[in-house]
């Protein structure tokens, strides 16, 4: 938080919050930042959901439907609870740590809080950068729990931004562009599974 704090400072009772909290599940870690200020609450919030998969938590950050819309989670509720129920505090917060998840390579964390922030052209820019990953070559790592399941993160958003194209005023470039590196990937992926009358089927659609 400070700069010029040292581990294990009296005054800097938000690192002290943090530090005490981050034994806790991320439910209970939310009843204890309530203790902060609001720019310090926030901070906490932004670092725990990149850490630990928290990002990625459907209990904490709430159901996104088929449809693409948003069942609140514990995040949304503790907020409206603290009297922030208007939902732009989550949004703003879900838009900057989903922006700092992409820079880092967290890209299951990145397509939900991007989407949860609003910034469905993000979403879209997440998604083309996701389906050009070199790991999708190497059966290896593409064969890897982590990379199974964001190739199901990646289908399941790209279903849903197909239905929403008007609804989330999309780039038709860049939605062209990310229709063909996703059908690129599923005809890679049928091949590798054995079902080439299938992926040819797709190319035929498409």
């Amino acid at each position: 938080w400070d700069a010029l704090a040292v581990p294990g400072d009296p005054t800097d009772v938000p690192g002290l919050v943090c530090d005490y909290a981050s034994s806790f599940v991320a439910g209970d870690r939310l009843q204890y930042f309530r203790l902060l200020g609001a720019p310090d609450r926030a901070q906490a919030l932004e670092q725990m959901l990149l850490g630990g998969g928290a990002g990625a938590n459907d209990d904490l950050l709430g159901r996104i439907d088929d449809s693409g819309r948003h069942h609140p989670g514990l995040l949304e509720q503790a907020l409206q609870a603290d009297g922030r129920g208007d939902g732009a505090e989550f949004v703003d917060l879900c838009a900057r740590a989903g922006r700092r998840a992409l820079e880092h390579g967290q890209y299951r964390e990145a397509l939900r809080l991007l989407h949860l922030g609003r910034c469905h052209g993000d979403v879209l820019q997440a998604l083309c950068r996701c389906l050009r990953l070199p790991a999708w070559q190497d059966p290896a790592l593409a064969g890897c729990n982590e990379a199974l399941l964001l190739s199901q993160d990646i289908q399941r958003f790209y279903a849903i931004y197909e239905r929403n194209l008007d609804r989330y005023c999309l780039s038709s470039q860049t939605w062209s562009v990310a229709r063909k590196l996703y059908a690129s990937r599923m005809f890679h992926s049928l091949c590798e599974k054995g079902q080439p009358e299938a992926a040819l089927d797709l190319f035929d659609r498409e």
